[in-house]
């Protein structure tokens, strides 16, 4: 009975694998780029998401500017909040956020690879003035789902110094 859960439990495990599951957030990093230097402020939330997701993929992140092949530099991050829509007494019923970062990636003779480049996304959600803790929540958690993607845009544009499709 154990060998059989053993054996069932190996099965599951290769049907997975042999079909390219890969755990939300891993890619394959070339070896090229398994190292980087990352500038900013350290404080900074999107800083910190970039940081773990890096890491979450196997890059090591490195301080030192010339520790790395490449370094990526954060230079601005913002979040907005405004009213997307009103009911029909003028009062806000759902919110949009926008957030955006600004970036630049450089190689080890800290020539810009990429160019200045500002990337951004989007949150829209419904508001119930009758439930404000509840709503506080919601739009931080949608915050922190806002520096995820930042941070995995970040990334993707990182990896594409790989196939040399970086701009």
């Amino acid at each position: 009975m154990r060998a059989q859960r053993w054996l069932a439990a190996w099965a599951i495990t290769l049907l997975i694998a042999g079909c390219g599951f890969q755990p939300r957030g891993l890619v394959s990093v070339p070896e090229a780029l398994q190292r980087v230097s990352l500038q900013g402020n350290n404080s900074s939330r999107v800083y910190q998401a970039l940081e773990k997701r890096l890491r979450i993929n196997g890059i090591d992140v490195v301080s030192a500017v010339g520790g790395a092949r490449y370094q990526i530099r954060l230079y601005s991050e913002g979040f907005k909040r405004r009213a997307a829509s009103l009911n029909t007494r003028g009062k806000t019923e759902e919110f949009e956020l926008r957030a955006n970062l600004s970036f630049e990636i450089f190689n080890a003779d800290n020539s810009s690879v990429t160019g200045p480049l500002d990337i951004s996304t989007e949150q829209t959600y419904h508001y119930d003035e009758n439930n404000i803790n509840a709503m506080q929540a919601e739009e931080e958690l949608l915050r922190g789902e806002m520096r995820n993607n930042l941070a995995s845009q970040v990334i993707r544009r990182y990896l594409s110094l790989a196939t040399g499709d970086a701009s």
